[in-house]
């Protein structure tokens, strides 16, 4: 595969803009378009997003949700050449990927990036984990676990709402379980 000619970058924000930046750097023909207007100094830029897309072989999406990038393949649709690629690095929903990917054919690639995981992910739990197994399993997993000592909270608690509660209320719809085994 050859190095495409000229890049369209749709939407400069903090991810889009290091893009952007990154393959101008490697020499790359590179025209940025945002929707908020703001100016990256690395990048050439336009004011509208189908001069952008009219005159590249590569169109990467960096946009904020599923929405914003309908709307911006909407308005540019008309100005995409039938042989550019249309890469939406956004993180998006399966959904909405599968639907631009209907609109747009075999020359939309969906490549969400999340940016790097976190380094020492640590698990924390409440005094009812604190066990031998649990820290033999935390260890083969490679995770670092942080058990609260019996009689007091968990960090987690003493910070904020636990996550898994609520996970939990949210898939039962806020009801109670429909089996209740306490007496």
């Amino acid at each position: 595969m050859t190095t495409p000619h000229t890049t369209a970058v749709l939407g400069l924000g903090r991810m889009g803009g290091a893009i952007a930046t990154r393959l101008a750097a490697q020499g790359w023909d590179v025209v940025g378009w945002t929707r908020s207007g703001r100016a990256s100094g690395t990048v050439k830029m336009t004011g509208d997003p189908n001069e952008a897309v009219a005159q590249a072989d590569l169109v990467l999406l960096a946009l904020f949700d599923g929405p914003a990038c309908q709307k911006v393949l909407d308005d540019v649709r008309d100005s995409l050449r039938t042989d550019t690629i249309v890469l939406n690095t956004s993180t998006i929903a399966p959904a909405e990927a599968t639907r631009l990917a209907r609109q747009l054919g075999p020359s939309y690639v969906h490549a969400p990036l999340l940016g790097p995981l976190p380094t020492g992910i640590t698990v924390h739990l409440d005094a009812g984990y604190d066990s031998d197994i649990t820290r033999a399993l935390l260890d083969a997993r490679g995770l670092q676990g942080q058990i609260a000592h019996k009689g007091e909270k968990a960090p987690v608690q003493a910070t904020g709402r636990r996550q898994v509660e609520r996970t939990h209320a949210w898939q039962n719809a806020f009801r109670r379980l429909a089996r209740c085994y306490e007496r």
